[in-house]
């Protein structure tokens, strides 16, 4: 089980349900256009950031990843499939049954950074992070108590946690939801004391935790 995310625990409660999670995204706000009387800006040697950056899809970004859920892994998984998608062939699928504290986390790099050197994603200058969301649980016995954060592969550090409850019920139709959190609620805020080799790095994201 990895060490890296131990704040996200969701309760599952009257079991079973199922998440899917599906393209997992950051993007940076739009870039206003410049007028004609605006004064060009000066050149600039370094490449510009794509402004969208995926981060998992499973089709060709992180094909490899790997996580896992637990406590009981033998009733709570956490793995990709292509019976049910948004906007390309895979999803996650975490399973939740009986009832409980639950915890999961989705390695982008299969926890493979010291063997390939991988640093992880740079999400440093996005604003938003996007995810597609699928609940399918019966009315009323939908999980609560869902959080997402994001850990950094430089010091295995984890961002504060956000709520992902109304999402959850919103998603509880049957239908995909697209999922919009702001990338500022995912950073340490600013009357956080904690050191800065101690804190999440958004500039080498390598886990999803829930």
């Amino acid at each position: 089980m990895s060490t890296l995310h131990r704040r996200g625990l969701i309760l599952w409660s009257l079991m079973p349900a199922v998440l899917f999670v599906s393209k997992v995204e950051v993007s940076a706000s739009p870039v206003a256009s410049a007028s004609a009387s605006s004064p060009k800006p000066a050149a600039s040697l370094a490449t510009p950031k794509p402004q969208r950056l995926i981060l998992w899809d499973g089709d060709t970004t992180a094909r490899n990843a790997g996580g896992w859920s637990g406590p009981n892994s033998a009733v709570n998984t956490l793995e990709v499939t292509t019976a049910q998608a948004h906007g390309g062939q895979s999803s996650l699928h975490w399973r939740g049954a009986g009832s409980g504290l639950v915890g999961a986390a989705w390695n982008l790099f299969n926890y493979q950074k010291a063997e390939t050197g991988l640093t992880g994603f740079d999400i440093s200058g996005y604003s938003t992070l996007r995810l597609w969301l699928k609940v399918d649980a019966e009315p009323g016995r939908e999980p609560s108590g869902l959080s997402l954060s994001l850990s950094s592969a430089s010091n295995r550090r984890s961002s504060p946690d956000v709520n992902l409850d109304a999402a959850v019920k919103q998603s509880s139709d049957g239908e995909w939801h697209e999922v919009v959190i702001p990338l500022q609620s995912l950073l340490p805020q600013a009357d956080d004391k904690t050191p800065d080799a101690r804190r999440f790095d958004p500039k080498t994201v390598w886990e999803i935790g829930f």
